[in-house]
């Protein structure tokens, strides 16, 4: 399923919604099983978003760039988050 990029002219409106946060690479933004009581639009840098397994293998299955929304699948469903997101460069995100 391909996500819609959320255009720049538009990151204000996501500013005042909500609260920038920025992180380094290597840190984490949230691990599977968080709640996911929000959303985070990545506002620049990129995230990698990855599984961990019962034997603790890392299986990557997305990378996200700037204008994309994390969370969402987690947030509609009222679910825990089913996997770990790290932040690959300097990346400031979106709190929502």
């Amino acid at each position: 399923m391909e996500q819609i990029k959320i255009p720049e002219k538009l990151y204000d409106c996501f500013e005042h919604a909500g609260r920038s946060i920025t992180y380094a690479p290597g840190e984490t933004v949230y691990l599977q099983g968080d709640s996911a009581d929000c959303l985070y639009l990545v506002k620049r840098g990129r995230v990698r978003a990855f599984y961990v397994t019962r034997t603790g293998k890392e299986l990557t299955y997305e990378i996200i760039e700037k204008g994309k929304i994390i969370g969402e699948s987690s947030f509609e469903c009222s679910m825990n988050g089913k996997s770990r997101k790290l932040c690959l460069l300097p990346t400031e995100r979106l709190r929502f």
